[in-house]
């Protein structure tokens, strides 16, 4: 299978070039599964919605300055609207949201289902944000992410990542989309291959903690008619996704 990935021209920064792409600063390399390069596409608005190129894994690299005090190094900046391997996307969401500023729930709430838009505005998100926030404060795997003050929260041990870059996109949920978008490019997709795409256990976005998770979403699409059974465990995308409602 073919990867697409956004990476620099010779001469220019990559930071900028993955952050800013652009005509002169950026190109698209075609990239088969032993990681050769195939061919190098040039980069415009066009053949970046054609091929949709993920950010080279150099990006995601922490950089190092050189001060008088020594060697320090600085963090990869993640764009606006993506999220990465490594941990649950709405975990990834709030700790940004939260990260040295102090939130309330109901902005956390506003800033899911009403900026990102990656939950439906009704009360089943509202208790599933409950949910979250109550892992990352106490919870036996996340407890620590954050810290309670007053009714407000804000981020305390650091959050642990991946690096592969994954976009967000408005009006659909992480889990459901990457289902949806996974299951279109392969055609028809096996219970198996969408638990190795999902599972932290698995070689890809390693976002599911548990099989379950997994299975409410492919249950989920199933009703929602996103995707239809196709023998017993195989699954075919149906064109035309409902969004959130």
């Amino acid at each position: 299978m073919r990867r697409f990935m956004l990476t620099n021209k010779p001469g220019f920064d990559l930071k900028e070039a993955v952050e800013n792409p652009s005509f002169e600063k950026s190109v698209i390399q075609v990239i088969d599964n032993d990681g050769t390069i195939l061919d190098e596409i040039q980069w415009t608005p066009v053949t970046d919605y054609m091929y949709s190129p993920k950010p080279t894994p150099s990006y995601m690299r922490p950089h190092k300055i050189k001060m008088e005090t020594g060697e320090i190094q600085i963090p990869p900046i993640i764009p606006e609207n993506t999220v990465t391997s490594g941990e649950n996307p709405f975990i990834q969401i709030i700790y940004r949201f939260t990260n040295k500023q102090e939130r309330k729930f109901e902005d956390i709430y506003r800033h899911l289902t009403q900026e990102k838009k990656v939950l439906s505005d009704n009360k089943k998100s509202i208790y599933f944000i409950e949910f979250l926030i109550d892992e990352m404060f106490e919870g036996d795997e996340l407890g620590g992410l954050l810290i309670a003050r007053g009714d407000s929260y804000i981020t305390g041990v650091k959050l642990k990542i991946g690096r592969t870059i994954i976009p967000l996109h408005a009006g659909y949920d992480p889990f459901e989309y990457a289902i949806m978008n996974y299951s279109e490019k392969k055609g028809t997709v096996s219970r198996d291959e969408l638990h190795e795409l999902l599972s932290m256990s698995g070689n890809r976005y390693k976002w599911a903690r548990y099989d379950k998770t997994i299975e409410y979403y492919i249950n989920k699409l199933l009703k929602q008619k996103n995707i239809k059974k196709f023998g017993k465990d195989w699954y075919r995308y149906i064109k035309y996704p409902e969004r959130m409602t």
